[in-house]
């Protein structure tokens, strides 16, 4: 994360969440639409659920709104 914030400006802050209070945290966050993170990683039995509510964006979409190529 150095390297990174030395080449973009942009801080990173890392969080560690114990697994076994993770998926509570990981859906809390989500479902309250909270702005705590930007990228989370989950574990493949939550890709449906947070699919389904609204979780996930197209990264193509995403990359066109930002004007990133």
């Amino acid at each position: 994360s150095k390297d990174f914030t030395k080449e973009t400006g942009i801080g990173m802050k890392f969080e560690f969440v114990p697994w076994t209070n993770y998926a509570d945290r990981f859906l809390n966050e989500l479902n309250s639409h909270g702005k705590l993170c930007d990228l989370i990683i989950g574990d493949s039995q939550w890709i449906g659920g947070a699919a389904e509510n609204g979780h996930y964006v197209k990264l193509n979409d995403f990359f066109d709104k930002e004007k990133i190529s």
